[in-house]
């Protein structure tokens, strides 16, 4: 059964849809985006063909030059990727079946799932400057610390220490 056809969204004056009010996921590049030839430089011509592929703090730049071992295998799994109309219309539960395709090619060369989470500490250093007769200093520093101040985000697929 063929799916119906998204509604189409408004056009930039550069001819690619402007994303609606609520769509989650941008259509063109963000400002601070790199510029497209960073992009051409480091990603494959059959990637780029197949994918909309954006670099933001030179992303891609970094990637090819301090993790070439990665970055291939990000791009050797983005070069067999295929996704169906039907995967996209099939429930999925927990996981649907795109995720579990990628997974089948990134576990076994140890990429895992990783839970990103983190503390807050906060230290309060005060000066005071007391008057008798003399002027004097008097420091004190407080520290607070919160326990799991970040928690719960989840990044798919995390290779190394990096």
């Amino acid at each position: 059964m063929p799916l119906d056809p998204l509604p189409s969204a408004p056009l930039h004056s550069s001819g690619v849809e402007e994303p609606t009010v609520g769509d989650d996921i941008a259509l063109v590049a963000g400002p601070n985006a790199d510029p497209k030839a960073d992009v051409e430089t480091y990603v494959g011509l059959d990637i780029r063909k197949r994918f909309e592929i954006y670099s933001y703090r030179h992303a891609a730049a970094l990637l090819a030059s301090s993790f070439k071992v990665e970055f291939a295998e990000l791009q050797e799994a983005l070069n067999g990727f295929r996704v169906t109309t039907r995967e996209i219309a099939m429930p999925g539960g927990n996981e649907s079946l795109i995720p579990k395709k990628l997974t089948a090619v990134l576990r076994p060369k140890n990429w895992v799932e990783t839970r990103v989470q983190g503390d807050l500490s906060i230290r309060l250093q005060r000066t005071f400057k007391k008057t008798s007769g003399k002027v004097t200093e008097e420091r004190t520093e407080d520290a607070l610390r919160y326990e799991n101040f970040i928690d719960g985000h989840k990044i798919d697929y995390v290779k190394g220490q990096h």
